[in-house]
């Protein structure tokens, strides 16, 4: 009968023959049946020491790295449209607010809208366009002189009389408007007697379009 190989050269001999225990104390429990030692992890670093197989993160070249800081400290900025309050600490957010449709967000607080955004406008007799975020504009075009700057379409065109000054409209002695654009209401109809000229009515002098005789000579009127 073969004689028992004795275990004398440690854990490797142990594991090859499986003939014998390791020796009491040893921390390789279990290597006989083919077990993984409990201070050794898979691949044979070390763990945390409690054999559940955590690795220690020291044996991987280093300490874990902390969590990072979540936002600045005591911070109010804007973030997707909303204003954003970080606690002192840097680790959480306090607040989270949105602005208004009629708001933007601009440096941590919700500013009122001076314009519609990306959107053109009349001021004084110039096209301006408004910022994608409402808070400025900036001029396109100033209306020249005869010209004003239509509301409807935010463009310059031709006017239609002087501003503001008197005006008529056919028979009707009225004012230009402040912008040129056309007649304020009201004002004065021009009698059959009368014609309108200057925003006046002024009689007439002769029939209109009728032909007359003065010093000899033929006139036609207008």
């Amino acid at each position: 009968m073969p004689s028992m190989h004795s275990c004398t050269r440690g854990f490797d001999s142990c594991v090859e023959t499986r003939t014998c225990p390791p020796p009491a104390g040893s921390g390789f429990a279990g290597a006989a049946t083919g077990g993984v030692p409990p201070r050794l992890g898979m691949g044979g670093l070390p763990t945390n020491g409690a054999g559940t197989g955590a690795t220690n993160a020291a044996a991987l070249g280093g300490a874990g790295a902390g969590p990072s800081d979540t936002c600045m400290p005591d911070s109010r900025y804007c973030e997707d449209g909303a204003v954003v309050i970080c606690n002192g600490a840097g680790s959480a957010i306090l607040s989270r607010t949105a602005c208004e449709v009629t708001e933007s967000c601009f440096n941590g607080a919700c500013e009122k809208h001076q314009c519609l955004p990306q959107s053109k406008f009349c001021s004084v007799g110039v096209v301006r366009e408004c910022a994608p975020d409402g808070l400025s504009s900036a001029e396109v075009e100033t209306c020249g002189a005869g010209k004003y700057c239509d509301q409807v379409s935010a463009s310059c065109k031709t006017g239609t009389c002087a501003p503001s000054q008197p005006a008529c409209d056919g028979i009707r002695a009225t004012t230009c408007n402040a912008q040129g654009s056309g007649y304020i209401d009201g004002g004065a109809n021009c009698g059959p007697s009368s014609t309108c000229s200057a925003g006046e009515c002024k009689p007439q002098v002769c029939e209109p379009s009728a032909r007359t005789c003065s010093g000899g000579h033929g006139w036609q009127h207008g």
